[in-house]
């Protein structure tokens, strides 16, 4: 398990990883505003380089979700699905599944 803590005014965001059988989950804790995306995309695109296929991103625990964390999200979900990949969010908080189905991003959800 590798585990990652960023720290951007004043909210932190907690960054897991763990293998699974078929891939890899990210598990988030906090918050996903315009500065912590930035470190979450940087994350994301480390799996890309190591040419992870599956990735699971757990928002259990994620209280805030901005626009730059969809689009570092959009940007993995359409790299891999055009590789025959998959990208999925789980167990997202009431405030992310709000936002992403406001969006209509309901297919990013397990």
């Amino acid at each position: 398990m590798i585990k990652e803590n960023f720290i951007m005014d004043d909210e932190i965001l907690v960054i897991t990883e763990e293998k699974t059988s078929d891939g890899v989950r990210i598990i988030l804790k906090g918050h996903v505003d315009i500065m912590n995306a930035l470190l979450l995309e940087k994350k994301l695109d480390e799996l890309m380089e190591r040419k992870e296929n599956n990735v699971l991103v757990n928002m259990e625990n994620v209280n805030y979700l901005s626009s730059s964390g969809i689009k570092a999200c959009l940007k993995m979900y359409k790299e891999l699905n055009s590789s025959g990949g998959r990208f999925k969010i789980e167990q997202p908080s009431m405030s992310v599944k709000n936002v992403l189905h406001a969006i209509a991003f309901d297919d990013f959800m397990l």
